[in-house]
């Protein structure tokens, strides 16, 4: 920009202005720490998106060697019920509590960050674990269990029951991590010996799935079996089940 004083029908140039481009000094705090999903599947990556400004509010960060995080992240999780664990503390396959920071391109001071293998379920209050940094912000998300799977499932039922008695099982289906669930969509039950026309009732207590029916007026063995649905195949859950009928 030239800065000029008018004589008559002439300027005179008096001097320039020179373009000055202020940058963000050192990182000062977390301005926001948001994971784009709320709810995750065990074992799935959890990803989150961290704005760092400086003491002047300004975004600052543009690679992450100007930031502290150079050697990656630590996370400390609360569970809902205020138990605080590193993330070591809940992963399987990562023994490290740190996870690498990538810069989000043309946005200046926002950063990804992915943490993988957080396998417990459960609700949890993400935070960053950094001492330095005020205004730590908190992201919270929802740990829900995988699809359930036999080899992790168990099935057990009662081992006798007058006829015309009602006949209870219990099943419990837990994910690739042991998480329990009632997710019963690829759950299927067969009857047979002396009830193999008949069919359960099925319903859920608490992390349970009970399977119940009644006993037949024919006395002999019942057999309870319990199989999980997959793309191709019936997985068997745990062993047949013998109910005597009496």
């Amino acid at each position: 920009i030239t800065v000029s004083i008018g004589v008559g029908l002439e300027s005179v140039i008096v001097g320039h202005m020179h373009r000055v481009r202020l940058l963000p000094s050192t990182i000062a705090s977390i301005s926001s720490f948001e994971c784009e999903t709320k709810r995750v599947v065990a074992g799935d990556n959890v990803r989150c998106v961290a704005k760092f400004q400086d003491a002047y509010k300004l975004p600052v960060g543009n690679s992450v060697a100007n930031t502290p995080f150079e050697a990656g992240v630590a996370l400390r999780t609360l569970s809902m019920a205020g138990m605080s664990n590193n993330i070591s503390d809940v992963t399987t396959s990562t023994p490290s509590a740190h996870a690498q920071l990538m810069w989000i391109a043309g946005s200046e001071g926002s950063f990804l960050v992915v943490f993988s293998n957080i396998t417990r379920a459960g609700s949890y209050s993400l935070q960053w674990k950094y001492d330095s940094l005020n205004d730590m912000p908190l992201s919270v998300i929802q740990v829900v269990a995988a699809h359930p799977i036999a080899s992790t499932s168990d099935i057990s039922c009662q081992s006798e029951s007058m006829w015309l008695r009602p006949v209870l099982c219990t099943i419990h289906l837990r994910d690739m991590h042991l998480n329990p669930s009632v997710n019963s969509s690829a759950l299927l039950i067969e009857l047979g010996g002396v009830a193999i026309t008949l069919m359960t009732t099925n319903y859920t207590k608490g992390t349970a799935i009970i399977a119940t029916f009644i006993a037949p007026s024919h006395l002999g063995l019942a057999t309870v079996s319990a199989r999980l649905r997959s793309a191709r195949h019936l997985h068997q859950i745990g062993t047949m089940q013998n109910v005597t009928i009496l």
